[in-house]
């Protein structure tokens, strides 16, 4: 009789997750049956990947990095530094964080287009005002400027 219990147990678990799985993957399937974000069911959230590197050089002084630490925890939606490294967000499957890299400054993030777009240039314009030059992305042609020293890389070869 413990055996049949056991195994009605877990014919009931495995009948539940199955069904969890088959109104997942509706929901899933029934959100990309729509052709135009527009169109989307309301609170339904589209999410998008960003990456962005800044034309702000890890060479860059103590003091320059000091105040865009600071002015991290001035930016919208800021939750605080996870083991060195800035994030915001961090709720609703939204989320940013920033990493200093040889190519620059890199942001990393997953909102929606729009409020992408606006939280980035809010960030260019106040990095902007500390750096004091145009903060963008060098892809775009925004330059590096004041830290960093082509002749370094020519005496190395």
């Amino acid at each position: 009789m413990f055996t049949v219990l056991i195994g009605k147990v877990y014919q009931m678990k495995h009948e539940y997750l199955i069904g969890f799985r088959q109104a997942l993957l509706r929901d899933i399937v029934d959100i990309y049956n729509y052709a135009d974000i527009n169109e989307f069911p309301k609170g339904v959230v589209c999410m998008e990947i960003h990456n962005c590197n800044l034309n702000i050089h890890y060479t860059a002084s103590k003091e320059i990095w000091e105040q865009l630490s600071q002015m991290y925890t001035e930016m919208p939606y800021w939750i605080g530094f996870v083991e060195g490294i800035p994030h915001w967000y961090g709720t609703s499957g939204k989320q940013i964080s920033a990493s200093v890299e040889p190519s620059g400054l890199q942001l990393y993030a997953e909102l929606p287009q729009e409020e992408w777009e606006k939280w980035l240039s809010n960030f260019k314009s106040r990095a902007s005002i500390i750096m004091g030059y145009e903060v963008g992305e060098p892809e775009e042609g925004f330059d590096f400027l004041g830290f960093w020293d082509d002749s370094d890389y020519a005496k190395e070869e």
